[in-house]
């Protein structure tokens, strides 16, 4: 488990979520991965997955609390301080919102790791490459308008680090459902018009899909909204969700793949004003034994559980890989 610091589940429940996440291990536990360019936020992250994953936590300089039941209890002090230092506006250890925290993560992870990479980039030649940020939950979409009147089309492409899904409960209450309503075909017309380069004329359609699958998928289920007033809400319920993923149906045509499994899940409880994080976690690695096994994470209390309890779970977050 993980000490809470002062409300900082919302930090905690993101953090057991990474640290089940196969490809970040392999990557941080990795030496060769490392160097002393790495950026501050890098190296504290580094050292958070290399002091957990430590055949003897307690070893390490203090972090190693008493622990509870069977679980070792982890002081994230370091790691949650050098992210601080990248955001102030997770100091103060006030109640926060976790995928602005992910976000925040990624995003100062992805500025060192480019900063790296334009140390280093002699050493290769010159050859551009992209942070292990981008390799691992960098993925691409690909909005496509196309004219209803002479078939002329348009694309942009647009990277991601997650995919940020609104939840619309009167047609979708599910995780497909969610992906169906947002990759749906769009009729542009009226005010949202499309002038066509080719033949002048303004109605059209409007597509988006994955063109690019990463290999560690992050959903984020958009359940804080604001409405015309300004005034925020919580949206709650369930939407179900599966073990596996495929996500095959929302990719481009030409794209091969995308079937995922869940690794984990942060669940919100509460309200806007005020509410705790937790995380549901899949165990161990592949041929350990534990693999398949389920654990609830809330701050230091880590208990068993079931994959029907995960699957029951209000899901705000959801990591697959």
């Amino acid at each position: 488990g993980l000490v809470n610091l002062g409300n900082t589940c919302f930090f905690n429940s993101v953090m057991q979520n990474l640290l089940a996440v196969r490809y970040l291990k392999d990557y941080f536990l990795n030496p060769v991965a490392g160097g002393a360019s790495e950026g501050p936020l890098t190296s504290a992250l580094r050292r958070f997955f290399l002091e957990i994953n430590g055949d003897n936590l307690e070893a390490f300089s203090g972090n190693a609390k008493k622990r509870h039941r069977d679980y070792t209890t982890y002081n994230p002090k370091g790691l949650f301080g050098a992210l601080c230092s990248k955001s102030s506006r997770f100091s103060g250890y006030h109640q926060q919102d976790s995928h602005e925290l992910l976000r925040c993560l990624l995003d100062g992870l992805q500025v060192e790791g480019k900063h790296k990479e334009s140390e280093e980039k002699n050493s290769t030649n010159g050859k551009e490459d992209h942070t292990f940020v981008d390799h691992l939950f960098g993925g691409q979409f690909a909005s496509t308008v196309t004219c209803c009147e002479c078939g002329h089309s348009s694309s942009v492409l647009e990277p991601f680090l997650d995919v940020s899904l609104p939840i619309p409960f009167i047609t979708a209450k599910s995780l497909e459902g969610c992906l169906q309503a947002f990759t749906k075909l769009e009729v542009l017309s009226g005010e949202n018009a499309w002038g066509c380069d080719n033949c002048t004329r303004r109605k059209a359609t409007k597509r988006l899909v994955i063109r690019k699958a990463p290999p560690v998928l992050t959903v984020h289920l958009k359940r804080f909204a604001q409405d015309m007033r300004g005034r925020l809400s919580k949206l709650t319920g369930h939407v179900a969700f599966d073990e596996l993923l495929n996500l095959s149906p929302f990719l481009s045509a030409s794209r091969d793949g995308g079937l995922y499994r869940l690794v984990g899940v942060v669940e919100h409880s509460g309200t806007m004003k005020g509410g705790h994080y937790v995380a549901f976690v899949r165990g161990g690695s592949a041929g350990d034994g534990k693999e398949n096994f389920w654990y609830y994470i809330s701050d230091s209390d880590v208990r068993r559980t079931t994959l029907d309890q995960v699957l029951r779970s209000e899901a705000y977050l959801l990591f697959y890989e």
